[in-house]
């Protein structure tokens, strides 16, 4: 059987990836699963493709494990039931105009008929249940069933199937190259921890700005301040709540930064100390321990020499931690 480029589970094809496919898709898998075998151009392509032979570059692993990240990225069975329930919604009202042919005609009234009473869980049934030998134009069989998740997304498509067939292996089918480029491509060695980090790229700029205090009354300022001067950008950023009990001070401050550093929160944060000696004490040792793209502290004179002299669109994106007075 040849195995072109695509998805596959248990060794079908569920997805032929002709649109391509995304970072999502990728960082389901990891580095490690990355293969590469020599493979004839028959094996590729079919009998006739020629004598040639190619380096064929697949990400393979089990299928717990990449429905395990699928669903940390996202792909989690709540939205994949959704998906699925959508999709069969979908197909039954793109069902087409009725054939001239008798057969074909009786065809599709099944076809119409199975959407109209098919759900996920039936779906994810017929799947469970395995090959039956039908030909993917019979309504109701495995191929059928199999055949509807192709051309829609591939992180659902493949989640789907795993739903299914939780045990099955996985294989991901990337490309074919050159013999001589075998095991000495670097760009697809991390492709999938490259993958991984543009996601996070992603989110983070895309992630309300998260605006750390040392205490309520900072809120109540800053939070009213941002509303009065920057209307439209208030559903933008989110404030410390402080109706939890939290702990404020300095201290308490810092120890939620290393914390949120420590823990690589996507979120733009700004944290603003009091002008005080307290809060100098306690930045002298983050500003050498903290840094990051993502993250930075403000220690200055409050409002009026922070917030209110420079304007908030100046702050974003924050590039490294500060522990001085802003510009005037």
């Amino acid at each position: 059987m040849s195995m072109g480029e695509g998805l596959w589970v248990a060794g079908h094809q569920i997805h032929r990836l002709r649109q391509g496919w995304g970072p999502e898709l990728v960082a389901a898998f990891t580095d490690e699963m990355l293969r590469a075998q020599h493979v004839s151009a028959a094996t590729v392509y079919g009998e006739g493709a020629g004598d040639d032979t190619w380096v064929q570059y697949s990400l393979e692993g089990p299928g717990r494990v990449v429905s395990q990240r699928l669903s940390l990225l996202g792909y989690n069975r709540a939205a994949t039931i959704s998906f699925l329930n959508e999709l069969l919604r979908a197909d039954r009202l793109a069902w087409g105009i009725p054939s001239f042919l008798k057969a074909e005609r009786q065809r599709q009234e099944v076809e119409r008929t199975l959407l109209e009473s098919s759900t996920a869980e039936d779906w994810i049934a017929a799947i469970a249940a395995g090959p039956d030998g039908q030909s993917p134009q019979v309504p109701g069989g495995f191929a059928w069933f199999l055949g509807l998740v192709d051309d829609t997304e591939p992180g659902f498509a493949l989640q789907a199937v795993l739903m299914a067939l939780p045990d099955a292996e996985v294989m991901f089918i990337l490309d074919a190259d050159d013999p001589d480029l075998l095991g000495e491509n670097s760009e697809l060695n991390t492709m999938c921890v490259n993958a991984l980090a543009q996601i996070h790229e992603a989110s983070a700029a895309h992630a309300p700005v998260i605006v750390l205090t040392e205490g309520s009354s900072d809120v109540a300022i800053l939070e009213p301040a941002l509303a009065l001067l920057y209307p439209h950008l208030t559903d933008l950023v989110r404030f410390m709540d402080y109706a939890n009990n939290a702990r404020g001070g300095a201290g308490s401050l810092v120890t939620t930064i290393r914390a949120f550093a420590a823990a690589g929160v996507a979120n733009p944060v700004i944290a603003l100390f009091d002008n005080d000696t307290a809060a100098t004490d306690a930045l002298r040792p983050l500003a050498l321990a903290v840094r990051g793209e993502s993250c930075a502290a403000q220690h200055g004179g409050g409002l009026d020499a922070g917030l209110g002299r420079r304007p908030l669109d100046q702050w974003l994106p924050v590039q490294t931690m500060r522990s001085a007075k802003p510009p005037r």
